[in-house]
């Protein structure tokens, strides 16, 4: 297709309609009207440092930074020489006001058990786990793996880690054992905090055997803390180097001093890919991340103190750590955690949730609600959810028709549903549309959001606008640090992102992605490790990954696969080799298809 006609292509796809603030029945409590709004953003664009220094007086600091930063462009140091420690704010602050009694964290497994924790409650059990932690003698400096799943206990051991100045790794039960081999060996990590099992859509799986596993093929050794799930799970223990959480509650205090830390020490790490489909651990500072997820989540959710939140992403994405673990608690509201999948054990199950718990604001990834609303037979009653407020989506956008879907069934055409993008460069929104503010257009999300100083720019690093281009940051910004960047631009003052876009003056449609990753389940997936893992089968002489459109997912792996023997051209050689993608990274990798090619 030609450039020319790829562009009139983009601009027939622009939606004609346009919501307008008052077409919602919502109100913004952070700012009082659009003019309150814009004079804050426009001090983001015109003086971005004093903005983020405002933005931090509002947060508890050990020490407070006399200059928000040294440096200019990606060689900035935000934060630099402060020291402050982000469970101060997620917890401590709040237990001096009535915020101590409120809900913190309220979980529910799929069974319908639930555990609430206040404020106060939380205090004491992430410093018994910190307790616990230093007892095992880790130390600021160490580095931990969290694999517990969506539980309580998750967000507990972040806690912990982050008052020791541990920095910590969370993964996902469910990944592959060859995934978790490899995210091992990069890691290197001297603690594994773990659950013994989980549940996922009423199985049980067994995660101490798969670390442990997982384990024997790494070249370094680590000891586990784990928290016991089922006292009817017959768990096999290794003395030395296993642990149980409950044999060191009754015996640490629940008071823990937490560690006066510099703004650039490491809160977490994530692990993503280069360009050659390897893994890599990127870095997230933690004065930085905190003030930029504390300011995101004010800007795109507009929390009050009586709000309920619900995050269904997983805890181990960065939208999960971001927004499912702390900005919930740096903003003092209660955070809800559902333990299974949304539909599981019944197709209403996220809704009898909303309900059951008046859940106000619901932040969901954009699959999971279109899969949950696109069956023609799903029901809404709009008083079960009239406790919610506001609905967020966020991963690949929606189009048009889907957001026509969700709007009329879900939020019964007043509820603000709006569209944020979060980058996997600094783990925090990109973009956002702001509730009871900005208009909301279908396919589209508003730009003029305080994240990163971004552009879109043509081949030539121009420029551009009502026209395709590649999303880039001009600038750096809190929660973004340079080694997690790796861009041949850096130099010429500009980082050119990994997607496209159609900006069309104060929104932009994000188009496609200029590398091989997809995001498939809030899952980041590497077409090239694909493509490795069918390679190396004996029976293939070659394979290429290509993508296909899907209604849920968006984009979905297919596998053209040239083999050395036609005879093995078979059904059942097909689902081997989707089983073995599945079985090495996950099952969001797996191949929609397999086509052989070059065959009789």
């Amino acid at each position: 297709m030609s450039e020319e006609k790829h562009q009139n292509q983009i601009i027939n796809e622009i939606v004609s309609k346009t919501y307008k603030v008052t077409d919602f029945e919502y109100t913004n409590h952070n700012f009082t009207s659009f003019k309150k709004y814009q004079e804050k953003f426009n001090l983001f664009k015109t003086d971005v440092d004093k903005f983020w220094m405002l933005e931090s007086d509002e947060l508890l600091w050990f020490k407070k930074t006399e200059k928000v930063r040294t440096g200019k462009f990606f060689n900035s140091v935000w934060f630099n020489n402060s020291r402050t420690n982000i469970t101060i704010n997620c917890i401590d602050r709040h237990l001096s006001n009535d915020n101590k009694n409120k809900a913190a964290i309220i979980w529910e497994s799929e069974s319908g058990k639930n555990w609430i924790l206040t404020y106060q409650l939380l205090y004491s059990y992430v410093n018994r786990t910190a307790n616990t932690i230093k007892k095992l003698g880790f130390r600021k400096g160490d580095k931990a793996c969290i694999i517990c799943g969506s539980m309580a206990e998750t967000i507990i051991s972040a806690l912990a880690c982050a008052r020791l100045g541990i920095t910590f790794n969370i993964l996902n039960p469910i990944i592959s054992k060859p995934s978790l081999v490899k995210r091992l060996q990069v890691g290197k990590f001297n603690l594994i905090i773990l659950s013994d099992i989980i549940y996922r859509k009423g199985l049980l799986i067994e995660v101490k055997n798969k670390v442990d596993d997982s384990l024997k093929e790494v070249s370094f050794s680590s000891l586990k803390l784990i928290f016991r799930r089922s006292k009817n799970y017959d768990l096999s223990v290794q003395p030395e180097v296993d642990f149980l959480a409950s044999d060191f509650f009754d015996k640490v205090s629940d008071e823990c001093p937490p560690l006066k830390l510099e703004g650039k020490h490491p809160l977490f790490s994530f692990f993503d890919y280069d360009k050659d489909g390897k893994i890599l651990e990127k870095f997230f500072p933690t004065a930085g991340f905190m003030v930029q997820t504390y300011t995101s989540a004010k800007y795109a959710f507009d929390f009050t103190s009586d709000d309920i939140f619900l995050n269904n992403s997983d805890l181990s994405s960065l939208v999960g750590i971001a927004y499912g673990i702390f900005a919930p608690l740096l903003h003092g509201i209660s955070n809800f955690i559902y333990e299974g999948l949304p539909n599981f054990p019944s197709q209403d199950r996220i809704w009898k949730i909303i309900s059951n718990y008046k859940i106000t604001k619901f932040l969901s990834e954009s699959y999971i609600i279109k899969a949950l609303t696109i069956a023609d037979d799903i029901n809404f009653n709009a008083n079960e959810l009239a406790s919610l407020k506001l609905i967020s989506v966020i991963g690949n956008q929606l189009n048009e028709n889907d957001w026509a879907r969700i709007f009329n069934k879900v939020c019964k055409n007043k509820i603000p549903l709006t569209t944020c993008k979060i980058s996997n460069d600094f783990g925090n929104i990109l973009f956002s549309d702001i509730p009871g503010i900005t208009e909301i257009t279908p396919g589209f999300i508003n730009i003029n959001f305080p994240s990163v100083n971004m552009d879109l720019v043509n081949s030539s690093m121009k420029s551009i606008n009502k026209a395709e281009g590649i999303i880039a940051y001009n600038d750096s910004c809190p929660s973004l640090i340079k080694k997690n960047l790796v861009s041949d631009n850096l130099k010429k003052k500009i980082y050119l992102t990994d997607y496209t876009g159609f900006k069309d003056d104060e929104k932009i449609k994000i188009t496609g992605r200029l590398d091989d990753k997809l995001e498939i389940a809030g899952e980041i997936i590497s077409l090239k490790e694909i493509q490795e893992i069918l390679s190396e089968h004996p029976k293939v002489k070659s394979c290429r990954i290509e993508t296909k459109f899907d209604s849920i997912l968006s984009k979905v792996p297919i596998a053209y696969v040239e083999l050395n023997d036609s005879n093995d051209a078979t059904m059942l050689f097909k689902e081997e080799l989707r089983n073995l993608v599945e079985h090495k990274i996950s099952t969001a990798a797996k191949p929609l298809e397999v086509i052989f090619e070059n065959t009789p």
